[in-house]
């Protein structure tokens, strides 16, 4: 983050001082083994926002994500697994929740808005996405992340770039195709949606401070700059 500011907005390090992000000192794992849930939280598309109806459920992003939504092998492993899903499409697609089916009886559609994403995040057992930022907030409770990734270059090219080098940076396992992402899915919950220890490892490598401490620091340097 703070690379970002200082490289292309030309703010100097001590202008842009690493001090965490203050809504994370309200984040606290509220996940329930007796109501696990997981989290399908993808992000929007550029080349998707002003599409109609008819033109989204061609696209690849609509294909991909609906077909994990209706998956066999992966419904399966959820009522197997007591498990509950939760889609929660980006805020400049909401609109196109509603072309989505699912079992409502293992897998609720939740549009923006309706229940707090923070409150979501804290609950669930583990969080599937591709490259919302919304993984951060995951990460940082320490749940496993799972990268939908089956039109990387297209966004890439579309988005001019990523901030993270998605071969080696990523903090959770990739997935190009529906059929790995569920594979590794039902792995995570056979599991006991445990965190892999070499993704664990990374966390001191991504974050400064764990210590619920942000909001204080924020505040301190605020008074400093005599605000």
């Amino acid at each position: 983050e703070q690379e970002s500011i200082t490289e292309y907005f030309g703010y100097s390090r001590g202008e842009a001082p690493i001090l965490g992000f203050c809504r994370w000192d309200a984040l606290t794992d509220r996940s329930d083994p007796a109501d696990r849930i997981i989290l399908v939280m993808p992000t929007w598309r550029l080349w998707l926002e002003e599409n109609t109806s008819e033109e989204f459920v061609r696209s690849t992003y609509y294909r991909n994500y609906s077909g994990l939504l209706t998956d066999p092998r992966l419904l399966a492993a959820l009522k197997e697994n007591h498990t509950r899903l939760i889609f929660y499409i980006h805020p400049k697609l909401r609109d196109h929740l509603q072309d989505f089916k699912a079992d409502e009886s293992i897998i609720e559609l939740i549009p923006f808005g309706e229940q707090p994403l923070n409150e979501i995040i804290m609950k669930c057992s583990m969080l599937i996405t591709d490259y919302s930022s919304v993984c951060w907030d995951a990460y940082y409770l320490e749940k496993p992340v799972l990268f939908y990734h089956f039109d990387r270059e297209d966004y890439i090219t579309a988005h001019g770039g990523s901030y993270l080098d998605f071969s080696t940076e990523l903090f959770g396992d990739s997935f190009e195709t529906g059929d790995a992402l569920v594979d590794g899915i039902i792995a995570c919950m056979e599991d006991g949606f445990r965190e892999k220890e070499a993704y664990a490892a990374m966390r001191p490598r991504y974050f400064a401070y764990r210590d619920d401490n942000n909001c204080k620091r924020t505040y301190d340097f605020i008074v400093s700059k005599g605000f």
